[in-house]
Parts: C-alpha cells; sequence; structure tokens
C-alpha cells in the first residue's frame, strides 16, 4: 500500500479545530453582527411603511367615497342642460310678455289714430254738408 500524505490532512485540521469557531474567522462575526443590525433596521423601517401604507389606504378610501365617477358628472351635466333649456325658455317667455306688451301699446295707439281720423273725416263731413247744403 502507498502512504497517503497526510500533511494536507494535518494542516486542514488544525484549521478546522478552533473549539466550534468557523475556520479563518477574517471578521466574520462582525460581518453577521452588521447584518443582524440590517436586519432589525430592515423591520422597523418595515413597520413604519407599513404604518404610512394603512393611512394612505385610509386616505384612498375616503377620496373614493368622495369623487364624482364619470356617472356622476353625466349626471350633473344633464341636470345643467335641463336648467340652461328652463332659462332659455324663460327668457323666451320674458321676451313674449315684453312682445306682448309692446303690440298692445301700438294697437292702442292705431286705433287712436284710427279714431281721431274717423273723427276729423266726420268732421270734414259735416262742415262739407253744411257748406254746401241744402
Amino acid at each position: 500500500m502507498k502512504k497517503i500524505d497526510t500533511t494536507l490532512l494535518d494542516r486542514l485540521g488544525k484549521k478546522l479545530d478552533r473549539d466550534g469557531e468557523p475556520p479563518d474567522d477574517d471578521g466574520m462575526n462582525i460581518r453577521v453582527a452588521n447584518l443582524e443590525k440590517f436586519a432589525e433596521e430592515s423591520r422597523i423601517e418595515l413597520r413604519s411603511i407599513d404604518v404610512r401604507l394603512a393611512r394612505l389606504e385610509v386616505s384612498i378610501q375616503s377620496i373614493e367615497r368622495n369623487v364624482a365617477t364619470k356617472s356622476d358628472i353625466a349626471d350633473v351635466r344633464t341636470v345643467l342642460n335641463n336648467i340652461e333649456n328652463k332659462i332659455g325658455n324663460a327668457a323666451t317667455e320674458v321676451q313674449l310678455e315684453g312682445l306682448k306688451t309692446l303690440l298692445s301699446q301700438s294697437e292702442t295707439k292705431t286705433f287712436r289714430w284710427f279714431l281721431g281720423v274717423v273723427f276729423a273725416v266726420a268732421s270734414i263731413g259735416f262742415a262739407a254738408a253744411r257748406f254746401f247744403g241744402p
């Protein structure tokens, strides 16, 4: 049998035999401690983010309850169009009332003028009858 070179194994064994500590520590404990500290800070930050996210969800729900939808806006447009049509019709009715008043005044003036002309013609007729009469 061949003899196995155990020097390599002996050196490896010495590196591993450290009372349960990892071989070649090289600051591993410091790095692990830093990672654990980072993990704890991350947990705290995530809790803070969760709280802020919950506040945002409440705000969004409030906004969703109070914001008008497309159908709400369409309903408002319909109501406004109806009001506009009624106002337009009311203006037309006011204009018609004004026109009726003008026509009534015009009829009165025309009737007075007509009566004046009839009286004048009748007066001329009576005067002519008297002047040229029997």
